[in-house]
């Protein structure tokens, strides 16, 4: 290998042959796939100067284009490539470039063929078997359509359409490429593609674009990347509900199409669902309600990743179904998984998370921030327990490890356990001004906004429960509950579900969810902390049966009886204490138990596993195991008058 002598300071460079790469080989290609080749892109009659010309639409102008035998020539071994690397066998492959040859057909909309336009066609068809369903599907969309391929730009504009129906439908422009859906399924997709272009073709013709191409995305996204043909009916059907009506274009009906879209997107949409938006989230949206706020000020507030919910989702679920237990149930561990359910606190989130750019290693926290991942309130309280000394480092790592983003960030794990960059100055961005301060400082209102249940009593639309609220206040882990307070805000949150429950109500304010898990919390922290003293005699206080009511009205997977809720207090109550709460275990058992199935059955495994834990049930279920006396009296009491009833139930 040879140097040659650079001049001063640069080294030396090395000009030696041996490490130059060899030319490019162009792959050999057989007689049968160059013969196949020509017959998909036969030679066009090119003038004595080797060029074409030909009509062609820039820019909604007709003009005059030039095609040269160079190109040709280039675009007839793009074909030739393609052919050779689809790895079809030669005996296959007079049949699969028959198939090519029709989908092209179908997708012309050039004056003249076009190779790459080709060469792209046998990237959809991709092997045999694909070809030969791609030719059913065909089939059966010249079916329904009758589609000829024509001049006119009308039928150049559907043409370019089928080509990318159909590679979306084979999954082969999407990475990782998708699998193909059977043939009925695709049939299924073809034809509610063909409704939807049909209802669009007689629509109100002064309609904006982006509101048909929100539905379009939504019904499409259904198709091709869930396989939910059913949604996909149901974006159709609220489009068509919608097509001729004035109000379609407002601003407000623009946002409830989009709603629509990333909604059925996520979550996929019923039609009972349909029917709700439209009688009751689309009136929300349109007079501005407080409680759809995040709808009428678009920006990332959805969910990044199909059967999760962020604060948009969790917005239009609000409205999903008639009031039920089990839609509050459902409200209550999505809000307890969503970092916020308010639209401020989501703004004010999304700053914080830009200032914290100024922190090195930042850049996945931020992201996580603004898309809303669960376990950020994890992380970034941790944070701040490691700055305040409560926590390790290796402490704050497990945690972090647990999160789909910071968790592969090493620049984040590295940088996350250095306590004195959080002393670095940002600069907080609040709807009063921007200022600089400490990292914590923004870090600590972090950890606060994105708290899924607020210690804090949230203000509720309801003025008699927000009474009660308040005079609860703020608690911790260790606070001292008062029960007979507890018990008189539970009744009135009871009272305002079972009104839900009888009148069917649609449009759950979010407010009140929260208040909820708050009581929910409290309730919790008050069995947790309660004495053995106050154990025994528990489940025939006033306060307590509202605690089992509670359970009834939002853990139930049933509908809320309030007869047998109220029988069943009544015979509990009249058994001894270990009788009581073994009475209570089973039923509670059962109740968690069976929303757990239903939910496991929906793919929402995390949804089952948060139910047994940091509620009122699990501390309801708790409660057989009794605690130890604190006082002569309780001891006595355990050893006299239970030490007989644990036998008897022990020997039942």
């Amino acid at each position: 290998m040879a140097d040659s002598k650079a001049p001063e300071g640069w080294g030396n460079i090395n000009v030696g042959g041996e490490d130059v790469e060899p030319a490019f080989e162009r792959p050999q290609h057989t007689e049968l796939v160059k013969k196949l080749a020509k017959q998909l892109f036969p030679k066009p009659a090119f003038d004595e100067n080797g060029e074409l010309y030909y009509d062609i639409m820039m820019l909604g102008k007709p003009a005059r284009a030039v095609f040269t035998v160079s190109q040709y020539e280039r675009e007839l071994f793009g074909i030739e490539y393609g052919l050779t690397e689809s790895g079809v066998s030669e005996t296959e492959l007079p049949e699969f470039v028959e198939c090519v040859s029709k989908l092209q057909n179908a997708f012309e909309y050039q004056e003249r063929k076009n190779g790459n336009e080709i060469a792209s066609v046998i990237k959809i068809v991709k092997t045999p078997e694909r070809a030969k369903q791609l030719s059913q599907v065909m089939d059966h969309w010249q079916e329904r359509e009758a589609l000829k391929v024509e001049a006119g730009l009308m039928n150049k504009v559907r043409g370019r359409e089928v080509r990318r129906i159909f590679g979306e439908m084979g999954g082969t422009f999407r990475y990782p490429e998708r699998e193909m859906p059977d043939l009925e399924l695709c049939k299924n997709i073809i034809d509610v593609i063909l409704e939807f272009q049909q209802t669009e073709q007689n629509q109100n013709p002064d309609i904006e674009s982006a509101t048909i191409s929100n539905f379009k995305y939504g019904l499409e996204r259904s198709c091709f990347d869930n396989h939910d043909v059913a949604s996909a009916q149901e974006v159709l059907w609220t489009y068509r509900e919608f097509a001729n009506r004035d109000d379609i274009l407002s601003l407000p009906f623009k946002h409830f199409s989009d709603a629509i879209n990333r909604y059925t997107n996520h979550l996929g949409l019923t039609h009972e669902q349909a029917l709700l938006f439209r009688d009751h989230l689309y009136p929300a949206i349109s007079a501005q309600d407080p409680n759809v706020h995040i709808l009428n000020n678009p920006s990332n507030s959805w969910a990044m990743r199909r059967g999760e919910y962020s604060i948009g989702e969790y917005t239009c679920h609000l409205y999903s179904a008639e009031a039920s237990p089990q839609l509050i149930n459902e409200l209550m561990v999505i809000n307890s998984e969503i970092p916020t359910a308010f639209a401020h606190q989501f703004e004010q989130n999304r700053r914080d998370g830009s200032a914290l750019l100024r922190i090195p290693g930042m850049g996945q926290l931020k992201e996580a921030i603004h898309d809303q991942r669960p376990l950020n309130h994890d992380v970034i309280q941790a944070m701040v327990n490691l700055y305040d000394g409560k926590i390790t480092e290796e402490a704050l790592l497990e945690i972090a490890r647990k999160h789909s983003y910071v968790g592969r960030s090493e620049t984040f794990l590295e940088e996350a356990i250095k306590a004195e960059n959080y002393d670095l100055p940002v600069e907080e961005r609040t709807a009063n001004g921007n200022r600089e301060v400490a990292a914590i400082d923004v870090l600590r209102r972090l950890a606060k906004n994105t708290s899924p249940i607020p210690d804090a009593p949230p203000n509720t639309p309801y003025d008699s429960l927000n009474t009660l609220l308040n005079e609860i206040g703020e608690f911790t882990d260790s606070t001292e509950i008062n029960e007979e307070l507890l018990g008189k805000a539970l009744a009135e949150a009871n009272n305002i579900l079972a009104v839900m429950y009888e009148s069917k109500q649609v449009g759950i304010n979010s407010k009140f969810i929260i208040a909820l898990g708050y009581l929910s919390r409290a309730s919790a922290t008050l069995l947790r902390n309660m004495t053995f003293e106050k154990q025994v005699r528990a489940y025939r206080d006033e306060w307590f049966a509202e605690m089992v009511k509670f359970h009834d009205l939002t853990m139930n997977p049933k509908q809320y009886n309030s007869a047998e809720t109220t029988e069943f207090i009544r015979k509990m109550q009249q058994e001894h204490t270990i009788g009581a709460y073994e009475m209570l275990g089973r039923k509670v058992a059962v109740d968690v138990g069976e929303i757990g199935r239903k939910y496991r059955h929906e793919g929402k495994e995390r949804w089952s596993e948060m139910l047994w834990s940091g509620n009122l049930s699990h501390e309801l279920l708790g409660l057989l195991d009794l605690k130890v006396p604190k006082t002569d009296e309780g001891r006595k009491y355990k050893q006299t008058y239970l030490a007989s009833e644990t036998e008897r139930l022990r020997g039942d």
